[in-house]
């Protein structure tokens, strides 16, 4: 059964890399009509400027011009739109370059480069003549263990400095116009670690200086838009790989969590990329704040709109055009045009938008300017095209939802998967719902309220209707109202005609914890499910419900046998059994209940399963109890031993399967070694 539960529970993918697609909320890739295609590749410059040797970055200015650092070579090219050089910036004296690595150019043209070799930030004219240099700044303010290598370079709309540093966690370093430091903004943090945790409490200081210090993530790139804010990249960060960076250094991107994408595919595997962590290097935004991200590994492009959903993902790994060996940098132009540098093959890639990607680009124009309902023409063009396009779904849902449009706008949500959003039209709804019949709902309300005490107390008088000293048989049905309003009695009742026992009634109860269980899932309100019916995987479900009981059966049952218990496996069997009781009784009128609730209500959903397992939890308790007669530190103390053996039961088998693989795995190499001994 474990096997079966890994194999059935195993992600399959059949995707290969070759087409662009979009995450789901499910964290699963889903192919997309083509977005972006190849317009051109530069690969050779002309005569005088041959070709690059591995360059850094790109820049595009106002004008459409593109600026190439070629690091190889210490020089910067520019090009005018059409893709011819009309500039070669090497320089001499003061202005020559060394290791350059970014650059940024001003209104008026002036170049701003990160001078990485030379350890400064220099200031060229147009033409590349020297104007002035920053360099490391005289303060005390300045971490002087870290020397000055800028390698990215911004200027923002004060004319201050805004610079990256090598390897420097510190965030952003900023300089004014005469190279007086003004402090760090927006520095990078460590994630919790529990090794990290462990060591400081346990490790000797010498086991620590040999362990090495863990240092923050760092930036690797950046740009301004023309409101002063900062779109930053950052690598070996597991979340908020891309921020948006407020003026007073706070991130203000609506999406917190993680960037791109963790899966592989055939192609990665072909070049030697088995497990995938995305590594962004750099960042573009349009003037509608649609935001695109280069992934170093994957030579993706991932693009997002200003609320953090994804539109897009193309570009790939290969040598061949629209895919690369090592992409270090992006630049988009007035055009709409993408533009990647690869550094190890020295080609600048450019990518055009296909009319689909533009119909959406439209569609977020409009509904961001306020004019919802001319945005529904353009998302229905795109779902025309693709019916399953997750954003276009949503952004039929906002319009709806401005529009109060409830039903409409919980359609288009649950067609998107967007608990969120779905939450919100049904709460408008909801409300409607409730203003409208107010009365009946009050009423229906005290109704079962009134019904559900009445069901209680007449269960109650059931359960205590004889005395059990009296009751010679007891049936499945008494006993267990004796376990939810009397456990003790309940299990003694289990073990007091030992003879008489019969696997029936644990066995239904065993059936009824697996129906609830599924009944709920198909119950639950969309919102507030765990897993969606379409997503069930029944082994899976069952297992999880089956193993962990059985496995406390059999545990306990051995720990009381050495310890001097007086149970049977029958009765510890039948007694775990019972005791899932408030599961069974409490998880379908849940799942119920739910259909009134939406995403804001969920702690009162998550209280009412707390309630049940925690009840379930006690019951287990009471029964190793009552049924073993121990004290209440003879059963904690019982319990937590019994705890431990289910886990090292698990580890056990988990041992022998592992060493059954390895065992097959040496038949299988002895097989052919003789077979090649004997056949050739």
């Amino acid at each position: 059964m474990v096997i079966l539960v890994v194999f059935m529970s195993a992600p399959v993918s059949a995707y290969d890399g070759e087409h662009d697609y979009v995450i789901d909320s499910k964290g699963r890739r889903t192919p997309i009509p083509l977005t972006y295609t190849v317009e051109e590749v530069y690969t050779y410059f002309g005569e005088e400027a041959g070709t690059l040797s591995n360059p850094q970055d790109l820049f595009i200015d106002g004008h459409d011009n593109l600026y190439i650092v070629d690091t190889g070579k210490n020089r910067v090219l520019k090009l005018n739109r059409d893709g011819e050089v009309t500039g070669i910036h090497s320089g001499e004296g003061r202005a020559a370059l060394k290791e350059p690595h970014g650059i940024f150019v001003d209104s008026d043209g002036d170049m701003f480069i990160a001078d990485t070799g030379n350890g400064r930030v220099v200031h060229l004219s147009p033409e590349g003549e020297f104007i002035e240099e920053f360099i490391k700044p005289d303060s005390e303010l300045y971490d002087n263990s870290y020397p000055f290598n800028p390698v990215k370079v911004a200027i923002d709309p004060l004319g201050q400095i805004y610079i990256i540093n090598k390897e420097d966690y510190h965030g952003f370093i900023i300089l004014d116009p005469f190279n007086e430091f003004k402090g760090y903004v927006a520095p990078t943090r460590l994630g919790f670690s529990i090794f990290d945790r462990i060591v400081k409490i346990f490790a000797s200081a010498e086991q620590k200086e040999k362990l090495g210090k863990r240092m923050p993530p760092t930036h690797t790139n950046f740009v301004m838009d023309s409101d002063g804010f900062i779109y930053v990249t950052t690598a070996r960060a597991k979340t908020q790989q891309l921020k948006k960076i407020s003026p007073v250094g706070s991130n203000i991107y609506p999406r917190q969590g993680s960037f791109g994408d963790t899966q592989g595919d055939y192609n990665l595997k072909h070049f030697g990329k088995e497990w995938i962590e995305p590594k962004f290097v750099d960042v573009c935004v349009d003037e509608n704040g649609i935001v695109n991200i280069l992934d170093n590994v994957t030579g993706r492009i991932y693009q997002y709109d200003s609320d953090g959903l994804m539109l897009t993902a193309f570009g790939g790994t290969g040598n061949w055009a629209g895919k690369f060996l090592n992409a270090v940098s992006l630049a988009m132009d007035s055009r709409g045009r993408i533009y990647v540098l690869d550094a190890n093959l020295g080609t600048v890639h450019i990518f055009k938008p296909t009319s689909f990607i533009k119909t959406i680009h439209k569609a977020l124009d409009l509904y961001y300017d306020g004019k919802y309902d001319e945005a529904t023409g353009p998302w229905q063009e795109v779902l025309s095209i693709d019916r399953n396009y997750p954003v276009a779904h949503i952004g039929m849902g906002k319009a709806y939802l401005k529009r109060e449009m409830w039903r409409e706008a919980m359609a288009e949500y649950r067609a998107a998967d967007d608990k969120d959003g779905y939450s919100a039209a049904f709460n408008g709804c909801r409300h409607e719902l409730f203003r409208k019949y107010f009365g009946y709902v009050i009423l229906a309300f005290l109704a079962l309220s009134v019904l559900l005490i009445y069901i209680v107390i007449r269960l109650k008088r059931k359960a205590h209707g004889a005395s059990f000293m009296d009751i010679k048989e007891m049936n499945c049905l008494h006993t267990a109202l004796l376990v939810i309003f009397d456990p003790g009695n309940g299990f003694r009742s289990i073990k007091k005609d030992r003879e008489a026992f019969s696997y029936a009634a644990p066995v239904g109860l065993l059936v009824l914890t697996i129906a609830s269980r599924i009944v709920s899932i198909y119950l639950t309100h969309y919102p507030l499910a765990a897993v969606a019916p379409e997503d069930t995987n029944l082994w899976q479900e069952v297992s999880a419900l089956l193993l962990p009981l059985l496995t406390w059966a059999a545990a306990s049952y051995l720990v009381t046998t050495i310890s001097g218990g007086e149970s049977t496996f029958p009765e510890v069997f039948a007694a775990a059994c019972y005791s899932m009781l408030p599961y069974i009784l409490l998880t379908i009128p849940a799942a119920l209940l739910s259909n009134v609730m939406s995403i804001p209500d969920s702690s009162t959903y998550n209280l009412l399963g707390t309630a049940a397992m925690g009840w379930t939890g006690l019951l287990f308790l009471i029964s190793l109890g009552v049924m073993n007669s121990y004290n209440i530190w003879e059963t904690i103390r019982t319990a937590m031993v019994s705890i431990f053996a289910s886990v090292f039961m698990w580890a056990a088998l988990g041992l022998i399967y592992i060493l059954g693989l390895k065992f097959l795995e040496f038949i299988v190499q002895v097989y052919s070694e003789y077979k090649l001994l004997l056949f050739g």
